[in-house]
Order: structure tokens, then C-alpha cells, then sequence
């Protein structure tokens, strides 16, 4: 009897919006709530009999019922609307105010993407080698690899700094090819010219 007279007052909860607050009143689920409620309602019936198990065992099934059809409401504009993330063309602003900004040449007084402040550093500043431009990881990482006499001695790789991966590091110093990274999106890094050029020519002799 303590088992039904419980029961009873679970399906009173129930029967007085609990399904609404957890399906947040969303109107596309309407017809998946009503479905809950009849079920809720059939309970109360379905107790005086003491078949509690029974009872509840149907509004479990109902319950998967609807999460199977809202599972697939969601998902499918979220399928219909999927496209490849487009590649960060220009990393975002610096956290700093803009007034901060420093006077020499940084990334963000550069006008262009990141890649193209970069690709420009190189190629005025380390004339006397070929870089070779690529990207990794859906466009998300940028790579110049630095030949000398067609034989690789860097590679600088541009990413995140949200970004842990460390194998293309890794796997480039131990083939015996010098390494650098740079954030595109460090908060406080302007990644000067005269910054990047050092570590660069430090590594390059």
C-alpha cells in the first residue's frame, strides 16, 4: 500500500507539468508533452488496480518515445543545415583596447589575415630560402616549411592557442628539422614583426 499511495503522488507531480518544465515549453514538442500527460493521466487509473509496475513500465515507454522523436526533430534542421567551418581568415582582436596597440609592425595594424603577415615577414626578411605554404586541420593550422639547397631545416607552424596538439612537433624535431610555434590568437601577443623575425633568425643561424 505505501508502495501505490507513493506512486500516486509521483503521477500527481507528473500530472501537473513536470514534463512541461523539463521540455522547456518548446512548442514543436507539444505533441510529444500531450503524449506524456495522457500517459500520466492512464497512471492514476492504472493504480487503483495496485498495478503500479505496469503503470509506470507504460510512461517509461512513453517517455523513450518521445525522446526518440525530439532526438530526431533537433538533429535533423542541425543535418539539413551542416556546412565545413569555414578557415579563420583573420584572428580575432587582441583583448587589449586597440589604443594599446603597438606602434611597430604587429599582426593586428597588418592589412590582412594573419597568414598573409606572416607569409610577408618571410618572404622579405629570409629571401635566401624557399618557404613553402600549406595548411592542416581543416585550415585551423598554417605551416611554412623553410628549405635550404632542397633540404628542410624549419617549420613554422601557425594555430590556437586553445590547441594541445604537439605531434607534428614531435614528429618534425625528431627528423632533425628545427621547430617554431606562433599564436594567432594569444590574448596580449601582437606577434611584433621584430619578435617574429628574432626567433625565427635566431633558429635559421
Amino acid at each position: 500500500m505505501r508502495m501505490v499511495k507513493y506512486a500516486k503522488m509521483n503521477a500527481k507531480v507528473i500530472s501537473m507539468g513536470l514534463f512541461d518544465k523539463l521540455l522547456g515549453g518548446n512548442a514543436s514538442a507539444n505533441d510529444a508533452l500531450n503524449t506524456l500527460k495522457k500517459a500520466a493521466k492512464d497512471v492514476g487509473g492504472k493504480l487503483n488496480s495496485q498495478n503500479a509496475e505496469d503503470a509506470f513500465g507504460s510512461i517509461l515507454k512513453a517517455a523513450k518515445d518521445v525522446g526518440a522523436k525530439l532526438g530526431a526533430e533537433q538533429n535533423a534542421p542541425a543535418r539539413q543545415n551542416a556546412a565545413p567551418a569555414a578557415a579563420p581568415a583573420q584572428a580575432p582582436a587582441p583583448a587589449e583596447d586597440y589604443d594599446d596597440v603597438p606602434a611597430g609592425d604587429n599582426q593586428y595594424n597588418f592589412k590582412g589575415s594573419y597568414r598573409e603577415y606572416f607569409a610577408n615577414i618571410f618572404r622579405e626578411e629570409f629571401p635566401s630560402y624557399e618557404v613553402r605554404q600549406s595548411d592542416a586541420n581543416g585550415g585551423k593550422v598554417t605551416l611554412f616549411a623553410f628549405y635550404r639547397d632542397g633540404r628542410q631545416v624549419l617549420l613554422v607552424e601557425l594555430m590556437s592557442d586553445r590547441s594541445e596538439a604537439n605531434k607534428r612537433r614531435r614528429d618534425t624535431q625528431a627528423a632533425g628539422i628545427a621547430y617554431l610555434r606562433f599564436y594567432y590568437d594569444h590574448p596580449g601577443w601582437w606577434n611584433e614583426r621584430s619578435y617574429v623575425v628574432s626567433r625565427v633568425g635566431k633558429v635559421l643561424g
